[in-house]
């Protein structure tokens, strides 16, 4: 094609089981402070990958990555491939270590990698670096939404008025129920 055309202005990709010209290949979604080491979190959708950069001023080095699609950059394996999740937003790490992020299930969805399945999530797993595995702590299951959401925790109050739907600890956000 002509110069600046999406056919020579990106290379061609299969990911999810689609072939496209990628000119947006990572689509990095979010960027969050690590809770637990000020590390930087960074939410990698195309890739379903989730990676933790050095904080400030060391910027650059990767301290972890876990990943449900690149398995050999992925510094955790998963306990259950069910757990997996696929085109991802809204990653953070809570003062505990745990990962907390949006799983729009794409590749569950659209390929049954991970089991399958017609959802959407809010997900918090728990990393452990000693055995190298990452496991689910707990999910909310919402209706499949290929493209939006977001999860975040619910801020700490010593009032018991701030407890919501019985000790809620989170808010999952989809704002376009049923997908695209």
């Amino acid at each position: 094609g002509s110069s600046g055309d999406d056919e020579s202005s990106g290379y061609e990709e299969s990911c999810n089981g689609t072939t496209t010209v990628a000119n947006d290949w990572t689509h990095a979604n979010s960027v969050s402070v690590s809770a637990l080491d000020g590390s930087l979190i960074v939410s990698i959708r195309h890739l379903s990958t989730v990676c933790s950069f050095a904080p400030p001023p060391a910027l650059g080095g990767i301290n972890w990555c876990v990943s449900s699609e690149l398995p050999g950059r992925s510094n955790f394996s998963w306990v259950d491939d069910t757990d997996q999740f696929f085109d991802q937003h809204a990653a953070i790490q809570l003062e505990s270590g745990n990962l907390l992020l949006f799983d729009n299930g794409n590749a569950r969805v659209e390929q049954g990698w991970g089991g399958g399945g017609q959802f959407s999530r809010g997900i918090e797993y728990k990393l452990d670096a000693a055995a190298g595995t990452v496991t689910k702590v707990w999910e909310l299951q919402t209706a499949y939404d290929s493209h939006q959401g977001s999860v975040y925790p619910l801020l700490e109050s010593s009032s018991s008025s701030s407890s919501i739907s019985g000790g809620a600890r989170y808010i999952v956000h989809v704002p376009n129920m049923g997908g695209d």
